[in-house]
C-alpha cells in the first residue's frame, strides 16, 4: 500500500491509500485534485487561493496537471 497525504500548516487535509500496484503518474495525480479540492470545500472552506507546492517530478508538471489545477483555478 501506498499513502498519500495532502496536507497544510493546519495538518492534513486528505488522504488516500493506494494499491501497491497503482503507479502516480500524471492521470493518478490529478484525479486526486477533485478529491482533494472537496476536502478543501469542507475542511477549509475559509480559504480562497489554494497553492500547491511540489517538485518537478514528472506527474507534477506535464500539461495535464498544468490544466486540471487551472481548471480548479489553483
Amino acid at each position: 500500500m501506498q499513502l498519500s497525504v495532502w496536507w497544510n500548516l493546519q495538518g492534513p487535509i486528505y488522504w488516500e491509500l493506494l494499491d501497491s500496484k497503482v503507479r502516480m503518474n500524471a492521470l493518478s495525480y490529478t484525479q486526486q485534485f477533485d478529491s482533494l479540492a472537496e476536502a478543501v470545500r469542507q475542511k477549509r472552506s475559509d480559504y480562497t487561493k489554494i497553492i500547491l507546492q511540489h517538485d518537478n517530478a514528472k506527474s507534477h508538471t506535464t500539461k495535464l496537471t498544468k490544466t486540471k489545477i487551472q481548471e480548479l483555478g489553483w
